[in-house]
């Protein structure tokens, strides 16, 4: 029998390392020092994983590159990179993977056909590569009462509740968690769901086939914000529509405490968004009115009408039906006679369109399908009518914030340029 070449031992062992991981899910890389259980040099390894290298059978991690080499969270570098690393780098810091058909001639990959995301990992994919998906992949948890989702502006997470974990047999099939999605755009500019695949491969089989039955048909690009958190690893620039919503909901509130001794809106839209304020929903008619009723709550609902002073009356007498009917006075109307008490406009009609109408557009949006039967519908143009709606309410409260600054008794909130600017992302 021949003796097999120190580049095959080098090779075998490689690849065996790797394809024992795949059963543990783990999907790990020997560092190079191992190799040096072989009998050989460090002088012989290093042009033997060059040559393995250039032949396309492996492909190297380096620490100055991912300081976790054990595993392969990043695409290779090129080969003349990774040539020019394993000269340079010591050999711990050095792990090595077998490239797919290496893989193939070690490991049936087919036993993970049913298992479509830990397949890919098993064959030698990045653990950050992510895959795009259709905003309906989401809808299904979102409408499972037993899931948690958590929204944040570019980004989310998703699992079982701790009260369903585990409930019963029958549960595990749904005992599933995507630590987190992020924010993507296809080449269209349309948005979806992006999921690494680390976190694709965690769920069950039942749960990975129906994020493949779901996966976006057009390429896509990760948004630069969940890049920066995700990848990176640092503090993005916060520019989104609901994010300055909720700085300006914000200031008006230390503005008015000075002023007036009380906030003017009882709450603020919490750093965890509530599902129906997110972006990762499908354009839908039901999903835009869940959006438009949510974001009432954080407006005309929100009204801390303790104070609007005694002066403004609470009830208007109205004729129904030839009899005279006492009345609440709505909270918009009351919010617009406080208004135009506390600061005088050089055109009231203007002040109004600009300060009072997107309240009331908001408010008609809600009550037109309490009082009617609307069926649900599918289009694409929900997405530019939900960002012309908040681009309104965002104005109209950046209005009012710019007013109580101006106050004697006011001051100026630290809001970055691009909030005073309007140069914001539509979601």
């Amino acid at each position: 029998m021949t003796k097999p070449s120190d580049s095959a031992r080098i090779l075998h062992a490689i690849s065996s390392y790797f394809v024992e991981s795949i059963d543990q899910d783990n999907f790990n890389g020997i560092t190079a020092h191992r190799l040096l259980d072989l009998d050989l040099s460090e002088s012989a390894i290093r042009p033997m994983l060059a040559s393995l290298v250039k032949s396309g059978k492996i492909n190297c991690t380096f620490s100055r590159y991912d300081l976790n080499v054990h595993i392969k969270r990043l695409p290779s570098l090129s080969s003349e990179k990774q040539i020019e690393f394993i000269s340079e780098d010591d050999l711990h810091q050095i792990a090595c993977y077998p490239t797919e058909p290496e893989i193939r001639k070690n490991f049936d990959l087919e036993k993970l056909n049913d298992r479509p995301y830990t397949k890919m990992l098993a064959a030698g994919r990045s653990q950050l590569e992510f895959v795009s998906f259709d905003f309906a992949a989401l809808e299904r948890y979102f409408n499972d009462p037993r899931f948690l989702l958590r929204f944040e502006d570019y980004g989310g997470r998703l699992s079982i509740k701790d009260e369903y974990y585990n409930l019963s047999a029958e549960g595990y099939r749904d005992d599933v968690s995507i630590q987190t999605f992020g924010l993507g755009f296809d080449d269209r500019d349309f948005p979806v769901a992006i999921v690494f695949l680390r976190y694709l491969a965690t769920l069950n089989s039942a749960h990975q086939l129906y994020w493949k039955s779901y996966e976006a048909v057009r390429p896509a690009k990760m948004c630069l914000q969940y890049y920066q958190s995700s990848i990176q690893g640092v503090f993005f620039e916060n520019a989104s529509l609901i994010h300055a919503i909720r700085r300006c909901i914000e200031g008006i509130n230390e503005n008015c405490e000075s002023i007036f001794g009380k906030k003017l809106f009882r709450e603020s839209i919490p750093d965890i968004r509530p599902p129906e304020l997110s972006i990762f929903v499908r354009p839908t008619k039901k999903n835009f009115l869940r959006f438009v009723v949510s974001l009432d709550h954080l407006l005309s609902e929100n009204f801390n009408e303790s104070i609007f002073p005694d002066s403004i009356a609470r009830t208007e007498i109205k004729v129904v039906r030839d009899r005279q009917v006492e009345q609440k006075v709505g909270s918009i109307r009351l919010y617009e006679t406080w208004l135009f008490d506390i600061y005088q406009f050089h055109s009231p009609s203007e002040a109004r369109s600009d300060l009072i109408e997107p309240f009331l557009e908001v408010r008609k949006l809600r009550q037109k399908p309490a009082h009617q039967t609307t069926e649900d519908q599918y289009d694409e143009a929900f997405y530019e009518q939900r960002e012309q709606l908040l681009a309104k309410v965002f104005r109209a409260l950046l209005g009012l914030l710019e007013i109580l600054e101006g106050h004697p008794k006011g001051h100026m909130i630290d809001l970055r340029p691009r909030i005073r600017e309007g140069r914001l992302d539509p979601w």
